[in-house]
């Protein structure tokens, strides 16, 4: 799947992509699949320090903007990192800020504790 115009449309930052999508046509709602790049260096929200990604995961539902005429819903699969000196969380996910939103990590709500 091609998924250039996708990343480009939802404001994706390397090594973020979409790896697939769900549309369903009653709810008139589409789900993007979102995951890091295979071998991605990834940082911990709290230091910024990188750390390579792992198979422990967590997965994040947000709404996000209308997508034509769909409401827009980000699955987001965050590789959970093991800092050294935070113990372990999910990723940083960033979106490139538009009109409609800001340059913004997962809700601090979404960290783990």
């Amino acid at each position: 799947m091609d998924t250039k115009f996708f990343n480009h449309a939802l404001g994706l930052v390397e090594p973020w992509t979409v790896s697939g999508y769900e549309i369903n046509e009653d709810k008139e709602r589409i789900t993007f699949f979102v995951e890091p790049e295979e071998n991605s260096l990834l940082m911990c929200p709290h230091c910024k320090e990188s750390y390579a990604t792992c198979n422990d995961y967590k997965i994040f539902d947000f709404d996000y903007l209308s997508f034509f005429k769909y409401q827009c819903w980000l699955e987001v699969k965050a590789p959970l990192l093991t800092c050294i000196e935070h113990g372990k969380n999910p990723a940083c996910f960033y979106i490139k800020p538009n009109k409609y939103s800001e340059l913004y990590p997962f809700p601090e709500s979404y960290q783990l504790k």
